[in-house]
C-alpha cells in the first residue's frame, strides 16, 4: 500500500500515507501496527492523511524506491518470492481496482496503474506464478503512467483467491468487491 499511497519526505525523515476517508480505519491500524500516537488527519482532498515521522523508516522506504518522484521511477523491489502477492495486494489496494464493467456484474475488469516497470513485473508475476495470460501494457496519455488490467471472470478470481488467500491486512470496500463477484467459473489450475 506504501508504495501505491504512501510518501516519503524529500529531505526530511517523515513519511505519509493518504488514503480515502471511507478508508481511514486502514490508517489508524498502520499507526497502531508501528506502535505510534500518529493520527490520521482530513485533507482537502476528501481523504485523511497519515504523517509518521522516523528517520530510520523513511531511509529505509528511500532505499526501496519510494521517493518523493516515485509516480515517475518506482521500480519492483527486490523481495523474497513468498512475498509477492502481499506486496501486489497493497499495489491493487492502491494503485489497482476491481469493478464491474457496464454496471454488469457478469463482467468484471481487474486494473493496475504504476511505472512501466512495475507494471511490467506485475503482469509477469501474476502470468509466470498463475499460468494466467500476460495481457497487453498500455501508456495512459499525458501521463507517466502504464496500465495492464484482466477481463476474464476466470482470470480475475484466480488472481484474486491468490491475493487474499489466509491475508488479514487489505482494504475492506476491495475486499468486498471480490466477494461479490459470482463464482461460475471452476478454478483455474495453478
Amino acid at each position: 500500500m506504501l508504495a501505491a499511497d504512501g510518501h516519503v519526505d524529500k529531505t526530511g525523515g517523515r513519511f505519509y500515507l493518504d488514503l480515502k476517508e471511507s478508508d481511514a480505519y486502514h490508517v489508524k491500524q498502520l499507526a497502531i501496527d508501528l506502535e505510534s500516537d500518529a493520527e490520521p488527519a482530513p485533507t482537502k482532498y476528501k481523504s485523511v492523511r497519515l504523517t509518521i515521522m522516523s528517520r530510520q523508516i523513511a531511509d529505509d522506504l528511500r532505499a526501496l524506491g519510494l521517493n518523493h518522484d516515485k509516480s515517475y521511477t518506482l521500480k519492483y523491489p527486490e523481495i523474497p518470492e513468498d512475498m509477492h502477492r502481499h506486496f501486489l495486494r497493497g499495489l491493487m489496494d492502491g494503485d489497482g481496482s476491481i469493478a464491474e464493467r457496464s454496471n454488469n456484474a457478469r463482467y468484471h475488469v481487474l486494473e493496475f496503474a504504476g511505472t512501466k516497470d512495475i507494471i511490467e513485473k506485475v503482469r509477469f508475476i501474476i502470468s509466470d506464478t498463475l499460468g494466467v495470460r500476460a495481457p497487453k501494457i498500455f501508456k495512459r496519455k499525458n501521463s507517466p503512467l502504464h496500465t495492464v488490467k484482466w477481463g476474464s471472470k476466470a482470470e480475475i478470481l484466480a488472481i484474486l483467491d491468490w491475493f487474499y488467500e489466509d491475508a488479514t491486512v487489505y482494504l475492506k470496500r476491495k475486499h468486498d468487491m471480490y466477494l461479490s463477484i459470482p463464482r461460475e467459473y471452476p478454478p483455474i489450475e495453478k
